[in-house]
């Protein structure tokens, strides 16, 4: 039709078909949907509105997911008229409008998720018929205020409720007093500013709360009052300055997320109290915290204590009690008299911080139970012998990611329980032969991705190392003796891939039987007929990725190898040659 000397589009009426739905619409409203599915979902960018008895052919719908126009979406209460049987109701990218009456001829409804456009500020009386509401995700809005009982004693199946991104900066105590059996409320994203005493009454089976990214800078004493079950509390980029000294007694949250915040001291008590033998994590890092009282920590057996990112200069010798874990601020530069009073400590974990050097006898004897130690990504370049001396029951030590040039005589001594070292990423370019005098029990050794060019030919002797990472260093040349010694029938692997290795003795691997021979990646032009001489067994050895040309006589027939790897890439080249030179006992793999 032509109007005004313009052309107007004429509406279009619209069926489609897709997946067992049928729908139709009229231009952008929703006329009908016709289907004998359970599960539905419909995605129509052009559908703004939902005409009354839309869904009256599709009462066996239980589960309904509507992708409409982004933005708000009319309908109202016989929209969903003959949908008595649905259980989750999902709208995607459109804002919903919701009224006293909304959810009239749903009464099943279990789950609810949606955006609320501007025209719904409240949410009182707006589910008040939904008795077996127990997921109500609301993760858009501008409510603004949610004010006393806005829940009624019918949503009292609820467990789970999110109003986040809700512009929310009020919340009246009672709010939730009727969801007696909500376990998780999620009230991130808002712009709520404090905790009055009462918000939370009723809600004694709550066990996550989260006020991520809102604007709370106090927590009174009360605030959490009857969260008896909870244990895990995300307070996370606020703006806390203040924490009640009892805020958290009598409850038994074992995560505190704490961090992104304005704190300036962790005063003596606010993590002691009864119940407090709960806490597992405790997450301070990016604070303002110059100042934590001895004594701060005082009973706490915890995985992770996080400080990283806050302003104090010292620490104080009482202030761990209790942590396993923790990254240390830039101002931690020693860690000696740290622990003395420590008698139980059985792992300590730090996996940041700016350590540098670790002095001789950092750890005390009264740090004797201690089994695992990890100082990892602490800028370490330097260990004083006997650092670790009074650790006499340590089995793993992890020193990975520092910057570690050389391993000192004495560095490791009275660790003859050790089992575990972890020298993984550091800049080790040699191994001197006393470097691990007394690690009579060592089985795995880490040192790949540093910068090895040479190990002293008895390093290894009396050890009993089973595992070797030696791959990914600058070694040339792997000498015999190497891993010929009194106990070499213990070692089991051998990785040695990504060197430079161009040369291999004869005999290097004598009197070994192991697993796994890795010297993929290194710079092998031949194969001698004596490299594997004595060796009594390899199950794997694998070749990839060498330069090989030649493979002289009979270099395997000494030796007991269940399978030999090549890469396909090289499969051209070194077929024919394999062919010759490798028994048919042994299974050739062509491998990416």
């Amino acid at each position: 039709m032509v109007l005004s000397g313009k052309v107007v589009d004429k509406p279009k009426h619209v069926r489609h078909e897709k997946d067992g739905v049928k729908t139709s619409r009229f231009d952008s409203i929703l006329i009908s949907v016709e289907t004998q599915k359970l599960d539905v979902k419909i995605s129509d960018p052009t559908v703004s509105t939902i005409l009354p008895g839309a869904f009256g052919k599709s009462k066996e719908i239980k589960y309904l997911s509507l992708n409409f126009m982004k933005g708000p979406i009319l309908f109202g209460k016989h929209s969903f008229k003959g949908l008595n049987m649905l259980k989750a109701l999902e709208f995607e990218d459109s804002l919903v409008t919701l009224y006293d009456d909304t959810f009239t001829y749903m009464p099943s409804l279990v789950s609810i998720s949606m955006s609320l456009s501007e025209f719904t500020t409240e949410l009182k009386k707006k589910f008040d018929t939904l008795t077996y509401l127990m997921i109500l995700r609301i993760y858009n809005g501008y409510l603004e205020n949610i004010k006393a009982y806005t829940f009624n004693s019918n949503n009292k199946n609820m467990t789970f409720l999110e109003l986040s991104s809700c512009s929310i900066f009020l919340i009246e105590p009672k709010a939730f007093a009727a969801l007696i059996n909500l376990v998780m409320l999620d009230l991130s994203n808002n712009t709520l500013m404090r905790i009055a005493p009462g918000i939370f009454d009723g809600l004694s089976k709550l066990t996550t709360l989260k006020l991520k990214n809102n604007n709370i800078y106090k927590i009174q004493e009360t605030a959490l009052n009857g969260l008896v079950e909870l244990l895990s509390f995300d307070i996370s980029y606020n703006d806390l300055t203040e924490i009640a000294l009892t805020a958290f007694h009598h409850l038994k949250i074992e995560d505190f997320m704490l961090n992104n915040n304005r704190l300036k001291i962790i005063e003596k008590g606010l993590f002691n109290y009864p119940n407090s033998n709960m806490i597992r994590n405790i997450y301070l890092q990016n604070n303002f915290i110059d100042k934590i009282d001895d004594g701060a920590f005082a009973g706490l057996d915890i995985m992770i204590l996080n400080l990283a990112g806050n302003k104090f200069e010292f620490i104080g010798n009482k202030i761990f009690e209790g942590c396993k874990e923790m990254r240390l601020s830039e101002f931690t530069t020693e860690l000696a008299n740290k622990f003395d009073n420590l008698h139980n400590l059985t792992e300590l974990r730090i996996k940041s911080g700016h350590l540098e050097n670790i002095k001789a006898y950092t750890f005390h004897s009264n740090n004797k139970n201690m089994t695992l130690l990890e100082l990892s990504s602490c800028s370490i370049f330097l260990i004083e012998p006997k650092a670790f001396a009074a650790l006499i029951n340590l089995v793993t030590l992890d020193l990975s990611n520092n910057t570690l040039m050389r391993i000192a005589p004495g560095t490791f001594h009275g660790l003859s329980e050790l089992k575990n070292l972890n020298l993984t990423n550091n800049n080790l370019y040699r191994i001197q032969k006393t470097a691990f005098n007394g690690l009579v029990q060592l089985t795995t050794f880490d040192i790949f991705y540093n910068d090895l060019t040479e190990i002293a030919l008895t390093t290894f002797h009396y050890l009993k190392i089973e595992d070797f990472m030696l791959n990914n260093n600058r070694l040339k040349k792997i000498a015999k003796g190497l891993f010929n010694c009194s106990n070499s029938n213990m070692t089991k692997n051998i990785y040695l891939q990504n060197n430079f290795i161009d040369k291999i003795d004869d005999g290097a691997f004598a009197g070994l039987d192991i697993m796994i021979l890795d010297l993929t990646g290194n710079n092998l032009g031949f194969i001698g007929n004596k490299m594997f001489k004595g060796c009594k067994g390899i199950l794997q050895l694998n070749l990839s990725g060498n330069p090989i040309k030649r493979i002289l006589n009979n270099p395997f027939n000494n030796c007991k190898i269940n399978e030999i790897i090549f890469f396909i890439d090289d499969k051209q080249s070194l077929e024919e040659l394999v062919s010759k030179k490798v028994p048919d006992s042994i299974q050739i793999y062509w491998k990416q």
